[in-house]
């Protein structure tokens, strides 16, 4: 990964050529030259996928890739040395000692760009020798396209497990659907899983993913729909699931199984009712399905070639026809897929980045061709050509996917905020990394690399990898150093023989000490403390440290040593002022489980941070604080997210110092009910910082008006309180929501419904949910025209009976979300000339059910049947 060791160390070369103070002021030409130099290798190894052959390559980015980690761990260290310098004289001497390295890279820069001049006038010439001889030279053309899943060759397959889902016999059957990965299992049991047919037969329907480490714990804890927090134990777990599916038709999915100890471990806990009740099961292994079901697992076979030059067809082309001049060899393209479903799509995300041509294609067939051997397996190789030729920044991207557990939602923003830590990807100029980031995942989402999983209105939530695609990245990883997985099989890391750049551990297991010179990331999918192994000095310029899952009992003041810390996600009882020891920290993301807590002033002197994430209410002391202490006028300029904080938070001197805020979560706490002193002096009785930072008034809702001035917000989440809604005294008004707010999320704020009206008019909003009484009372009439960009709408829990309202009134709402609406006797009938409406989800809310009905009979009456309805199976 030679190009994300370059991006890094530009990264930093950047940061320093732009603090200020300069720490080697006398130096930064040289360090603008070398910035320069790097920047232009930089710009060559984007190229070399274009420009040159990958075997004239292979061996100069090995080269360069050995250059630029130990090059970029070397300056790391030694900017780190200037920085935490004590005495003039020690700063002094880590000065020249920065500046030493500095001169020593430029020298193997210049060296590394004259072997590239090089290759370079080499292939030029061969570029002239084609033309004259006639040969075209071709560039790509990237064409983004969104399509549905189109299950091809698998109608026969629908057909027979549907009907074994429906029909006799009565007494609960397992059906096993077997097959090779990549072959459609999961595509065929999501799609009867889905299906309207389906869920109105069945009044439960629960989806469960197995995989590989299988945990009978967390499969009953999923089974039951309760997080990873509760107490029960398994025994009580498996009573709480027998119990909610007795005596009701129930259809399981236990999707991916790898083992007949997992069956086992569940089997007898479904009750058989004789009522039609179904589970299937999806394998790759054929030992797993026969001991399910040994009379009839149900195989899933490879596409014959017609099929899959159909599904080539249809994820390249859509609604269009194939140039004759393609056909043959799309076809042939197709056939050299072996059949197989997964290695055909990721091949389509190929075919859609190059030409349309038959040169391009041809060439490509020849590249096909070369890994076909007969064998299934092999498609790895045949998927492996779409990751080789990936742009420099999207191969790193795409083997950060091996970090995270097979078969683990991934969340998104979190993806983006480790990529942005790790450096991975190339500033552009009126671009944030985090959007630069979001174009990065859409791409290899185009290439069908990755799956999307989740979306909230218009954006990806979380996505997912393919476990062949994970393979491939777990071995692409290894063979480049890029990452390691530690997990039951890691041997070689349990004798401390690893040089990999980055750990992921996916078990509990003793730290050994490494072989390796230093290690840039360690995320922790498990449970076990090993904070104290950041005393070795292979930690010593860690960027990314996710151990949220172990939770500690204090701050470990090793961790204040890591100061290249970009990244860090952690469990503790409260945090540092010495937090601010971590200068370079651009995320933090805190659970604090000892309640609420207030933030150290220091917070403002970090001036790179970007996104902080707190799971319990936090108070953030004003910017004033900082100023008593002599740190000056401090503005976090790059924070982009923060949640969640305190309403009373929110004071003019906060909001002044946030600018570039774009999305928040505020909360309400007790103060807003008792006397703000008393409450806090029984809380902290020995502090006083809090009662001096925050002046002393009857309620924090007015501090909700300040928000107003944040004009490049866009997400806003406000959260009361329950216990005291009879004492709401909060009355939203237009001007104090900020001016380019998308999203807002209200929940407990027990507001009357004509209030809506003054949400109505906020002029750029898209995207309203309304929660746990966010709006009370058995009456809503919208007088007001409004809503006008509105295209989400969640009502989650409310007393709501009657609601009259117009589609003129929402004129641009695609997606309506009702749950837990149970007084509600219809939705509006007018929605039926909604002209964009295409989802409504009833939840909970059994009268309504009718009117929804009706409205979509109406819209198919006049030729619209797109509109989906989706409702409890049970009403």
């Amino acid at each position: 990964m030679a190009y994300a060791d370059i991006t890094a160390l530009l990264e930093n070369l950047e940061f320093l050529l732009q603090s200020d103070p300069h720490p080697i002021l006398h130096y930064k030409e040289q360090v603008e030259f070398l910035h320069d130099k790097v920047n232009l290798l930089r710009g060559f190894l984007e190229e070399s996928e274009k420009r040159y052959d990958r075997g004239s390559m292979k061996h100069l980015e090995l080269e360069i890739r050995d250059v630029f980690y130990k090059a970029r761990k070397v300056i790391d260290s030694k900017l780190l040395n200037v920085y935490a310098a004590k005495s003039a004289k020690s700063w002094k001497k880590a000065r020249r000692i920065l500046r030493r390295s500095l001169r020593k890279l430029t020298e193997k820069v210049d060296f590394i760009l004259k072997k590239l001049n090089k290759i370079s006038q080499k292939r030029k010439n061969a570029a002239s020798a084609d033309l004259q001889a006639g040969e075209p030279v071709l560039g790509g053309l990237s064409r983004r396209v969104y399509m549905e899943n189109h299950v091809v060759g698998l109608n026969n397959d629908l057909q027979i497990v549907k009907d074994r889902l429906t029909q006799s016999p009565l007494r609960l059957e397992t059906i096993p659907i077997v097959g090779m990965g990549g072959v459609g299992k999961t595509t065929l049991a999501r799609r009867l899983y889905e299906d309207p047919s389906i869920v109105l037969h069945f009044h439960v329907r629960l989806w469960v993913t197995v995989s590989q480490d299988f945990q009978i714990r967390i499969l009953l804890q999923d089974l039951c729909q309760l997080g990873n927090d509760n107490e029960m134990n398994n025994a009580d777990l498996a009573e709480h699931l027998y119990k909610s599916l007795k005596g009701r038709r129930y259809l399981i999915v236990l999707d991916d199984i790898w083992c007949t100890e997992a069956w086992d471990a569940v089997k007898s806990i479904f009750p058989d009712d004789n009522n039609g009740s179904r589970i299937i099961l999806t394998s790759r292994l054929k030992e797993v399905a026969v001991h399910a079901n040994h009379e009839k697992p149900h195989h899933i076979k490879l596409l014959d070639p017609v099929d899959s030059w159909k599904l080539l067809h249809q994820k390249l082309f859509v609604d269009e026809r194939c140039p004759q001049e393609l056909e043959e060899v799309g076809k042939e393209i197709a056939a050299k897929c072996q059949g197989l479903p997964l290695a055909i799509v990721v091949v389509a995300g190929y075919l859609l980045k190059i030409d349309r041509t038959r040169d391009c294609w041809d060439n490509f067939a020849d590249s096909v061709a070369s890994y076909v051997t007969g064998d299934p397996q092999q498609c790895l190789d045949i998927i492996a050509l779409s990751y080789n030729q990936l742009p420099p920044p999207l191969k790193a991207c795409f083997l950060y996917f091996g970090a995270f557990p097979e078969d683990r939602e991934i969340p998104v923003s979190r993806l983006i905020y480790l990529w942005v830590a790790e450096g991975f990807l190339k500033q552009v100029t009126g671009k944030s990394l985090e959007e630069i980031a979001e174009e990065c995942l859409m791409d290899l989402i185009d290439r069908n690399l990755i799956l999307v999983r989740r979306v909230s209105y218009g954006r990806i939530k979380t996505c997912i990898i393919h476990d062949i695609l994970r393979d491939l990245c777990l071995r692409e990883a290894e063979k480049e150093n890029f990452m390691h997985v530690v997990n039951h099989n890691s041997h070689v890391f349990h004798e401390g023989k690893t040089n990999a750049q980055r750990l992921s551990f996916h078990m509990d297991c003793s730290f050994p000490i490494l072989s390796t010179t230093h290690i840039d990331s360690v995320l922790c999918f498990s449970r076990f403390s090993m904070y104290s192994c950041f005393r070795h000095s292979a930690f010593k310029l860690l960027k990314v440290l996710d151990i949220i899952r172990s939770a500690l009992n204090c701050f470990p003041v090793e961790i204040l040593q890591l100061g290249n810390l970009r990244f860090l996600a952690l469990s503790v009882t409260e945090l540092p002022s010495t937090i601010s020891h971590l200068w370079n920290l651009q995320t933090l993301v805190l659970n604090i489980y000892s309640g609420c807590t207030t933030l150290p002033w220091k917070l403002w002197t970090m001036q790179q941070l970007r996104h902080l994430h707190f799971n319990f209410c936090s108070f953030l002391p004003n910017p004033a604080g900082a100023e008593i202490n002599g740190q000056g006028d401090l503005v976090l300029r790059n924070l982009q997210t923060l949640s969640k904080l305190s309403f009373s938070s929110c004071t003019m001197q906060v909001i002044a110092s946030l600018p570039n805020l774009k999305k928040l979560g505020l909360y309400e706490t007790a103060e807003a009910h008792v006397t703000e002193k008393l409450w806090l002096d029984r809380v902290f009785p020995s502090g006083n910082l809090i009662s001096s930072v925050y002046p002393i008034q009857s309620n924090c809702w007015s501090y909700i008006s300040n928000v107003a001035q944040l004009h490049q917000l866009e997400i806003l989440k406000l959260n009361f309180i329950n216990l005291f809604a009879e004492e709401r005294r909060w009355v939203p008004c237009v001007d104090e929501f900020p001016p380019n707010l998308k999203k807002l999320t209200l929940s407990s704020s027990y507001l009357p419904w004509k209030d809506m009206n003054v949400l109505s008019m906020l002029p750029n909003l898209e995207v309203l949910k309304l929660k746990n009484n966010a709006f009370v009372g058995s009456d809503w009439e919208q007088y007001e025209e409004g809503f006008s960009q509105l295209k989400y709408l969640l009502i989650d829990k409310t007393d709501l009976v009657h609601w009259r309202a117009t589609s003129t009134q929402f004129p641009s709402l695609k997606h309506l979300r009702l749950f837990r609406c149970r007084c509600l006797r219809e939705v509006p009938l007018d929605f039926a000339e909604i002209p964009y409406l295409q989802i409504i989800d009833v939840y909970g809310s059994y009268d309504a059910v009718r009117s929804v009905m009706q409205i979509k009979q109406e819209q198919e009456s006049v030729g619209n049947d797109d509109l989906l309805v989706r409702f409890d199976s049970a009403v």
